[in-house]
């Protein structure tokens, strides 16, 4: 394909970010529950190519996202996770995007919460609209 964007390797210090959306923050508790990282292979993006705001822009919906947070990506492979490089093209569903990543591998509930807690940074969204 012409237009297609190779992917690269992404460096340990090298942050990602993962949208939170409302219903995957613990109120009561005032952190981001496991579950944000419950999918084998977790959608974010590369800070390389992407800022928190146009993370959180992606969104249909961004003012239902409390949070973007942040990771490391050797934090995700320090926890037997994949992290690789999958830039989605203007043809693929949520394209284009060239920061798209993901972090790859099965997630016990221990390991969400590892990588839950690996987290460097929690970016509150100002848009964000608590669900009346």
């Amino acid at each position: 394909m012409a237009d297609s964007i190779a992917p690269e390797f992404i460096p340990d210090p090298d942050l990602l970010f993962c949208r939170v959306h409302w219903s995957q923050f613990n109120v009561k508790e005032n952190r981001i529950a496991r579950s944000v990282f419950g999918k084998v292979n977790q959608s974010v993006d590369w800070s390389k190519y992407a800022t928190r705001e146009e993370t959180l822009a992606r969104h249909r919906k961004p003012e239902e996202i409390r949070p973007v947070a942040s990771i490391a990506a050797g934090a995700c492979r320090d926890l037997n996770q994949t992290v690789v490089h999958v830039p989605l093209e203007s043809t693929d569903p949520g394209g284009p995007n060239r920061a798209h990543s993901e972090i790859r591998g099965e997630k016990s509930k221990l390991t969400q919460s590892r990588l839950r807690d690996a987290l460097t940074d929690v970016w509150p969204n100002p848009s964000f609209r608590p669900i009346p």
